[in-house]
Order: structure tokens, then C-alpha cells, then sequence
């Protein structure tokens, strides 16, 4: 029925506001079966209205129920229980109905809402694409072909701008250089020192180690004598221990 009214605006509405609630849906039913409720205190789940405002409910038994519907009181508890199936069944009819007029009433003013939202947003779009026909028209038309004509006179100062910086960074680079020429020249005396003093530390150094050598080299044969004769006697021991063995 709405999709003979509303045509495509319905498939819209379907697909933009109706089916994404199944998500809402699905995370409700979620909630409730993994007791995500148990988190609610006990106030809020056991609240009672007429408890609240001291109002006394008592609500009629099945039996009462079907004797005022059918004017008597079945006594059989397989009629009991036939009655009350079909009751159910024509209770949650009735009420199945009246959420249907409900629903119908409620969606058919969501998408009269909803098309008329849609074509404000319809409108809306014609305007911005208005604005942006209009911009692109005046750099088509009116920017671009000055831009062109003007052209050979902005390269022209652009060329002129190049040629007076030239001119203004000749003293500004000649400056440099005398600066980067004093810089190299003390630089290379710097460096100059610092070879010399590395190649003193060399040198001294090399001087320390020959002077260690040649005592080394001098002693040597003193110190290896005095080992000799200090192992002299536990050399004798071992040589007396192996011959016996």
C-alpha cells in the first residue's frame, strides 16, 4: 500500500530508517536474554504504579474470565484449556490489529515527514549544485580567460622579479663567499693543530712503548733465570714422582 503511494520514497524510507532497527532490535533481545537487566536495581524493576498510589488491582481468575465471556462456567479442564487457547489466540488478534492501525498511522505520518524532509534536502542539493554551476562558470569564463590575457604581463614581472633579485644577491653571495673563504682558512688551521697534537700523542706514546720493550726485552732473561731456579725444586719433586710411578 505504501509502496503504491510513496513509491521509491518508501523503498528509501525502508532502507534508511526500518530495516537499520533491526540492529536496535537484535541488541534489545540480546540484552534481555543475556541478563544484561539484572544491572537495574530492584526499585526501578519492582516499581508498581497502583502499589505506588495505593490502588488495590484484582484481576479475574481464567475461570471468571470465560464464564463472562461465554456466560458460563465450564467445569471440564479440556474446555478450559481449548477456551483458552482460542481466547489467547482472539485477545492477541484483536490487540495484533490495533497495534497494525497503530503502525500504519504512525509510518504513514514518518514518511509524509520523510518526503518532505527529502525534498527540502532535494531542494537544498539544486541550490549548492546552483552555487558551484555559478563558481565554476565565473573561473571558466570570467577568471581563465583574463588569467590568459594577462599572462605574457605577469610572466614578464615575474621574469623582471627574478632579474632584480639576481642583481640584489650579487653582493649578498659575494659577501658569502668571503666569508666562506675566512671560514675554510681557519677552519684549516684548526685542523691543522689538531693533527699536530694527535701526532705529538703518537709519537710520546711510541716513545713509552719502546722504553717498555727494550727494559722488557732487558730484564727478561734475568727474571726467567730466577724462575728456573725457584722451580728447581718442584721440578725435581715431579721428575722424582714419575720415575717411582
Amino acid at each position: 500500500m505504501f509502496l503504491s503511494i510513496f513509491g521509491d520514497f518508501y523503498v528509501y524510507f525502508w532502507q534508511w530508517l526500518v530495516d537499520p532497527a533491526r540492529l536496535i532490535l537484535d541488541e534489545m533481545f540480546w540484552r534481555m536474554l543475556n541478563g544484561v537487566e539484572a544491572s537495574i536495581p530492584d526499585v526501578v524493576r519492582n516499581f508498581c504504579l497502583w502499589d505506588w498510589l495505593g490502588i488495590e488491582l484484582k484481576f479475574p481468575s481464567k475461570a471468571e474470565i470465560m464464564s463472562m465471556v461465554i456466560g458460563f462456567e465450564p467445569e471440564c479442564f479440556a474446555v478450559q484449556a481449548g477456551l483458552s487457547l482460542k481466547m489467547m489466540q482472539f485477545w492477541l488478534m484483536i490487540f495484533g490489529w490495533i497495534m497494525w492501525i497503530f503502525l500504519v498511522i504512525i509510518r504513514f505520518i514518518e514518511l509524509i515527514v520523510f518526503v518532505i524532509v527529502y525534498f527540502i534536502f532535494f531542494i537544498y542539493k539544486y541550490i549548492i549544485d546552483f552555487f558551484l554551476w555559478i563558481r565554476w562558470a565565473i573561473m571558466t569564463y570570467i577568471y581563465l580567460p583574463i588569467y590568459n590575457l594577462l599572462l605574457p604581463i605577469i610572466n614578464f614581472f615575474l621574469w623582471l622579479h627574478f632579474q632584480i633579485m639576481v642583481i640584489i644577491m650579487i653582493p649578498i653571495n659575494w659577501f658569502w663567499l668571503v666569508m666562506m673563504i675566512i671560514w675554510n682558512f681557519f677552519l684549516s688551521i684548526y685542523l691543522v693543530i689538531l693533527c699536530f697534537f694527535i701526532w705529538l700523542h703518537d709519537y710520546l706514546w711510541s716513545i713509552f712503548w719502546f722504553v717498555v720493550n727494550f727494559l722488557f726485552e732487558l730484564v727478561w732473561p734475568i727474571i726467567y733465570w730466577i724462575i728456573q731456579v725457584l722451580a728447581f725444586i718442584p721440578y725435581w719433586i715431579m721428575w722424582a714422582w714419575y720415575f717411582v710411578m
